[in-house]
């Protein structure tokens, strides 16, 4: 994922007035447990440049028009969130980001198994299908580059020793102990679906297929989508 960066101190968000190659991105951080929980004064950061976001956990972030990039969420007491890359076109609310508690991921994360060297990444990745895909159970999944990480399929959102996603989860399988920094990519098989090629367009967000992790108390999120053969 991209670097933070330190060389400009965060702006509180606000209306913002983006450039001639900017776009605005919107939305809301969230507590993960309670999407009526919202994440007071979260830092959003694109590109090194960061804004706060308002006591009700909304936010306003200039990004580039039409190219790539990677947004983090940080907030005290909670694991700080890498999206996928994306591209946006137009100006975009982005709506509700979930952001789980460093208690919450601590104990997910206790059932790894075996467990995290927390000098690794983690990537959390989300199954789901579309375009006539009835139900993204046994899929299975493949990071590449694959690198020295391990995966755990989850059940009722846990780690477990599955062997397939199992349909209706928030999170269909961890990845941990990927190589921080590094650029991967998830692909999904299916016995009678089969993965939307990346780009993929929904929303008006184009999803890229990237994704980074980084070590410490830290996720990556990765939606990964399936379509009828």
């Amino acid at each position: 994922m991209e670097d933070a960066g330190t060389d400009a101190p965060p702006e509180a968000s606000g209306p913002v007035v983006v450039g001639a190659n900017e776009v605005k991105q919107s939305g809301r951080i969230v507590n993960a447990v309670s999407a009526t929980d919202y994440v007071p004064n979260p830092t959003i950061t694109v590109n090194g440049k960061s804004v706060v976001g308002g006591a009700d956990g909304t936010y306003e972030i200039a990004v580039p028009k039409n190219e790539p990039y990677y947004y983090k969420v940080a907030a005290p007491d909670f694991y700080t969130l890498t999206e996928q890359e994306l591209i946006l076109k137009q100006d975009v609310a982005r709506g509700d980001t979930k952001l789980p508690s460093v208690g919450l991921f601590k104990l997910l994360s206790g059932s790894l198994n075996p467990p995290r060297d927390m000098t690794k990444g983690l990537l959390v990745v989300s199954v789901r299908p579309e375009e006539g895909c009835a139900s993204e159970e046994g899929a299975t999944l493949a990071l590449d580059p694959p690198g020295q990480s391990k995966l755990n399929y989850t059940e009722s959102n846990f780690p477990t020793d599955r062997t397939t996603v199992k349909a209706g989860e928030s999170f269909s399988a961890f990845y941990y102990d990927v190589d921080p920094g590094v650029t991967v990519h998830v692909i999904a098989t299916h016995p009678s679906c089969t993965q939307i090629p990346f780009p993929y367009d929904t929303d008006n967000v184009t999803f890229t297929g990237n994704q980074k992790t980084e070590s410490g108390e830290a996720l990556s999120f990765m939606r990964v989508y399936l379509k009828a053969k």
